[in-house]
């Protein structure tokens, strides 16, 4: 397998490799772990929250 790519190409395709990886990785973390929004105490409500006029 090491005869495929020379060693300087082995870094690009590991890097090639690692970069999708790291987003799919921070995409998540971002998703599942951020904590929720907390709406500031003088935010009206979303349209669908409040009582029809």
């Amino acid at each position: 397998m090491s005869e495929l790519f020379s060693p300087l190409e082995w870094v690009f395709v590991v890097i090639l490799g690692l970069v999708p990886l790291a987003g799919i990785v921070f995409h998540l973390w971002i998703m599942l772990l951020r904590p929720p929004k907390q709406p500031p105490a003088d935010a009206t409500p979303p349209a669908q929250d409040r009582e029809p006029h």
